[in-house]
């Protein structure tokens, strides 16, 4: 199967006094041009940038961060922008060395101050709206991998060219790709190292025999809200 420019497996979220930060964490698959590269979020505002790892020594608590392991997207609301974080992820299946995980634990992170200058009643909706929105999150239907292009099936990936030197997201069918809304911001910045398409449905994976000879099949039912459910 086709690889595609790996996505980083573990990100850091720093809260600074002034800014949230955003760190994917080195490893030996990361390209010289992204390692000193971090994104920044203004929590006045909730400006989204890029800068320099230097911002990380420019104020205290830079050793406190919140490690997760995919960046679901930033959900704009009443209050501010939420980020969305894979806190726990679980192995579901393999195919051809390509590993498939289920989001086990979602968070959504407030990144401004603005929800505490809404009325008590636009407090109460916020928290409401936000507290479903985390548990639909949380069903465990929710699926990613970083090497492997979930929306597509085997025959469409196989027929595009260079596969190995495009993002992840710029080969995803945006009939699957269930958060690309959610991934505007950082598809803006062209932050394709973060910007993880997920899918939302089922996955299911065994092994059989037939004839003496054993066969492992990989399952996938994904699903989007407006346009329609399918089997690949």
């Amino acid at each position: 199967l086709l690889m595609s420019v790996p996505l980083f497996e573990e990100i850091r979220v720093y809260c600074l006094e002034t800014k949230w930060v955003i760190e994917a964490v080195t490893d030996q698959t990361e390209t010289p041009s992204t390692k000193e590269e971090v994104l920044f979020i203004e929590k006045q505002n909730g400006e989204l940038g890029k800068c320099g790892k230097e911002i990380l020594c420019l104020g205290p608590k830079t050793d406190i961060y919140i490690t997760c392991y995919a960046v679901i997207g930033i959900l704009e609301g009443l209050g501010g922008p939420y980020l969305i974080v894979v806190l726990e992820k679980k192995k579901i299946a393999s195919l051809s060395g390509h590993i498939i995980y289920q989001a086990a634990k979602v968070e959504l992170i407030k990144l401004t101050n603005i929800f505490d200058s809404l009325s008590e009643d636009q407090q109460k909706d916020e928290s409401n709206i936000i507290a479903s929105v985390k548990q639909i999150f949380n069903t465990g239907y929710f699926y990613f991998s970083y090497t492997f292009d979930l929306t597509n099936t085997l025959q469409r990936q196989s027929a595009i060219k260079n596969s190995s030197q495009i993002p992840l997201w710029k080969k995803a069918d945006d009939r699957f790709f269930w958060n690309k809304s959610l991934q505007k911001r950082f598809i803006e910045l062209e932050i394709d190292h973060l910007t993880m398409p997920v899918i939302y449905g089922h996955i299911e994976s065994d092994v059989y025999t037939f004839k003496g000879k054993k066969f492992k099949y990989l399952f996938i039912y994904s699903s989007v809200f407006f346009f329609l459910k399918s089997n690949r």
